[in-house]
């Protein structure tokens, strides 16, 4: 749809939102299940760039970049297993993305609404009504404005990009640039979890690309093998990321409990598992 190439910063947030919806840090959230650290483990926020406990970060570098230039036959695997090792293993990578945690609940609590009463009053909740009638691109800018954050930080700027390639993908599979915001109403419970999944891949995928993305020397390959390769670690973190919400139904659920921020940080712990034992 041409959003994610000209997308802009956030156009401001309702003061009527649901607190679902509220672009708030999970960490500090009056209901948020604070993250715990290992046994004899400081207790105070992850720094930014991850240690190497067990694996120095230039390995999963070193991999990236080789990978890229077709001097690696191990393709993706070795690499994000690598990243995964380096950042401490799949735990530690979770708790780094709170953002991604936070934008999580948020779609969640915008697709439960949705799916319960009308997405129609999903719209109306988040502020959004005023924009059921634009057109897709705008629509969907809008919607990414309101569920994820202004993209400032590296975390930041990994859950709205996840947001943004989510949401283009349930546009297009509804033909909401047709068939008008009414499409959404199409959405049921199992496209609902299918959307977090995605959500959830998306974000996995995106913080590998941006933690590592400079290994990929544009120099040494044309751009258009740079892209084949962000699609196809996307593919194949789709593909190796098997997320189940344990029968959980995702529009019955409170967002706004501690329930719902525990099982969204298993989520994201399983999907670095996955890829931390490939």
């Amino acid at each position: 749809m041409g959003t994610s190439s000209s997308y802009g910063g956030p156009k401001g947030v309702s003061n009527l939102l649901p607190p679902w919806a509220e672009p708030t840090d999970d960490s500090t959230a009056p209901n948020a299940v604070p993250d715990l650290p290992p046994d004899g483990a400081s207790d105070q926020p992850a720094p930014p760039s991850p240690p190497a406990p067990g694996l120095p970060w230039s390995q999963p570098k070193s991999l990236t970049s080789r990978w890229a230039k077709g001097t690696s036959t191990g393709g993706p695997a070795r690499a994000l297993r690598a990243y995964v090792q380096a950042s401490g293993g799949s735990r530690a990578a979770s708790r780094r993305a709170s953002a991604g945690r936070a934008t999580a609940r948020r779609l969640g609590g915008f697709l439960g609404a949705g799916v319960g009463g009308g997405f129609a009053a999903a719209a109306a909740a988040i502020g959004l009504i005023t924009f059921v009638g634009r057109d897709a691109d705008a629509l969907l800018n809008e919607l990414v404005d309101r569920l994820a954050p202004d993209g400032a930080l590296l975390d930041d700027a990994v859950a709205r990009q996840a947001a943004i390639l989510t949401w283009e993908e349930v546009f297009e599979r509804l033909d909401v640039a047709g068939s008008g915001f009414a499409a959404l109403d199409r959405i049921d419970r199992g496209m609902a979890e299918d959307i977090v999944r995605r959500f959830v891949t998306h974000y996995v995928a995106e913080r590998f690309l941006q933690e590592l993305g400079d290994c990929i020397d544009r120099g040494a390959i044309s751009a258009s093998a740079a892209n084949d390769l962000y699609r196809e670690v996307r593919d194949f973190i789709r593909e190796t990321v098997r997320i189940d919400f344990g029968g959980v139904d995702l529009v019955a659920m409170d967002w706004d409990s501690a329930d719902a921020q525990a099982r969204v940080d298993g989520v994201f712990a399983a999907a670095y598992g996955f890829i931390e034992t490939l």
